[in-house]
């Protein structure tokens, strides 16, 4: 994901693609108000937020069949852990490890990431509401089945590489204007006036 805003992004296009939420329709919005087009952002985010709550309580329900584990991965994503301020010695947990590889798409979820459980519950724990907020919002609904349209991840990142190249070349050019080239290919200040 880019570091660029992504509402601030999409603003600029006039066709964006969608999703559905639930169902397999997909397809364009074209010429919708900004109103929209942000409506459209947050219901994306909070799609991407409920998504990620169904995978975390999995990863709870997980945790919790193994009250008494101190294997080194329920450490890691638990206040159990040193990093998020525990003092337990981890230990081997077979049991855990053979739950975990029964459950690929939890094992995939918690690859190359770091996060504390409880608080990433949290965080997401209004996502659900937020997105039936979205439900009655007739411009970004689904023509199919009603519910809400999203914004595919491959868009958000195009936008995103968008904004950053548009940032990068802001930057480059502005780096420009304040200096000159000597005889050498070097980049030298340029002088600055009485």
């Amino acid at each position: 994901m880019s570091i660029a805003n992504p509402s601030a992004g999409i603003l600029n296009f006039k066709t964006i693609p969608v999703d559905c939420s639930s169902c397999f329709y997909y397809g364009d919005l074209l010429d919708i108000s900004d109103d929209d087009k942000r409506a459209l952002i947050g219901a994306t985010t909070a799609h991407q937020l409920n998504e990620e709550q169904k995978i975390l309580l999995k990863i709870q329900e997980l945790f919790n069949r193994h009250p008494n584990s101190k294997h080194q991965i329920i450490l890691d994503f638990t206040s159990r852990s040193k990093l998020f301020g525990g003092n337990i010695e981890p230990e081997p947990d077979p049991e855990f490890e053979k739950d975990l590889n029964d459950n690929p798409d939890i094992a995939k979820h918690m690859t190359n990431r770091l996060f504390n459980l409880e608080t990433r519950l949290y965080f997401t724990g209004d996502a659900g509401i937020r997105l039936q907020s979205f439900q009655n919002r007739i411009d970004i609904a689904c023509p199919k089945c009603g519910s809400v349209l999203i914004v595919p991840q491959s868009f958000y990142r195009m936008v995103g590489s968008y904004e950053d190249a548009i940032g990068i070349e802001r930057s480059h050019r502005w780096q420009k204007d304040l200096r000159e080239i000597d005889g050498e290919g070097k980049f030298m200040p340029l002088p600055i006036p009485k």
